[in-house]
């Protein structure tokens, strides 16, 4: 009879722990999807940030050409004024 009773007890925890199992299955699946979405979502921002960083170059680059071209200008227009007055 003890035996028995021992059994079906253990027989109880067995399928609670299996159920227990079954159930961390499914939480772990949920964590995994979303951990996908949330390393989707990085590499998208990711992307963006990259593209804003080369637009940024691209506009101090065209910046720093203007601001040379209007130095070279100015500097053409100081010895054309020059000459003028020589």
């Amino acid at each position: 009879m003890e035996n028995e009773k021992i059994i079906r007890d253990a027989n109880a925890e067995i399928s609670a722990l299996r159920s227990k199992i079954g159930g961390m299955g499914v939480v772990e699946n949920e964590l995994r999807r979303k951990n996908h979405e949330l390393m989707q979502g990085w590499r998208e921002k990711a992307r963006k940030l990259a593209q804003t960083q080369v637009f940024l170059a691209h506009i101090h680059h065209s910046r720093n050409n203007r601001t040379c071209a209007n130095t070279v200008q100015e500097l053409y227009d100081k010895l054309n004024r020059w000459a003028l007055i020589s």
